[in-house]
């Protein structure tokens, strides 16, 4: 009983980890579903990844100047601030060279018990 309670805890554990890297791993990949990293030994999509957070993000940093527009369709895609298992982490802002319609950016939803993030998407 002991023994199979560990492979348990184990299991959810690597659950866990894999559900908190995919969500990681979204906030640099493009939305598109199909470009999501593909795991092996955890079937969690995006959707199930909900990873509750009890830290509140800290305020969004203010960007006064921004790195040259690379092309007149350039869309500037806010920074914001990743949670990478331990800390919230500042991911900055960058140009979108190839823009999918409107940029929705991502944002922190405050939710019974911490916070979740809400992945940004292009909107058409």
């Amino acid at each position: 009983m002991t023994s199979s309670l560990r492979v348990s805890r184990r299991a959810l554990s690597a659950a866990v980890v894999a559900a908190s890297a995919l969500v990681a791993a979204a906030t640099f990949a493009p939305s598109d579903a199909s470009a999501a990293p593909r795991h092996a030994a955890a079937k969690v999509t995006l959707a199930q990844a909900n990873v509750v957070v009890r830290v509140a993000p800290p305020t969004r940093r203010v960007v006064t100047t921004r790195p040259a527009r690379p092309n007149a369709r350039a869309v500037w895609r806010d920074g914001y601030w990743r949670w990478n298992g331990r800390k919230h982490v500042w991911v900055g802002g960058r140009w979108e060279s190839n823009p999918k319609g409107t940029w929705v950016a991502g944002r922190w939803d405050k939710r019974p018990g911490g916070y979740v993030w809400i992945a940004g998407r292009w909107r058409r």
